[in-house]
């Protein structure tokens, strides 16, 4: 799994968690089987790019060989519960020559510690921000 995925990440105003399989958004939370969510996270980590149908057995189920309607099968679901339209499309596009794209924007979560520096930084500024108007 892509490091910055890992900790999990926003689309299209979902949250995904891949370690605890669950898309959250508001107040709706969405449990994935284990190839859903690796389906969506392999996707995710080459978001606006073609992924083909030979590239998500490597991805999604371990080598294991998996038909051409399986994997159709696992997009429509995941299109369903993203709230997603086949014909068209704001998450998941269709590619004729055989595979997928997410066009949807991917934005890796922060972590725990990261939001904690951010507000530490935000908050340091802002000190210092008041000291020079007190100053001047």
């Amino acid at each position: 799994m892509n490091l910055r995925l890992e900790k999990g990440f926003r689309i299209g105003g979902w949250e995904a968690d891949p370690h605890k399989l669950v898309l959250t958004r508001e107040e709706t939370r969405i449990s994935l089987e284990p190839e859903l969510m690796a389906v969506l996270v392999c996707l995710a980590e080459r978001s606006g790019n073609v992924v083909t149908r030979d590239e998500f057995p490597e991805a999604a189920w371990k080598d294991r060989l998996v038909s051409a309607e399986v994997l159709s099968q696992n997009i429509s679901l995941l299109r369903s519960k993203l709230g997603d339209d086949d014909p068209e499309p704001r998450f998941i596009e269709t590619i004729a020559d055989g595979g997928y794209r997410l066009i949807m924007r991917v934005e890796p979560r922060l972590s725990v510690e990261s939001q904690r520096l951010w507000i530490k930084v935000v908050g340091v500024m802002l000190v210092l921000i008041a000291i020079i108007l007190f100053w001047s």
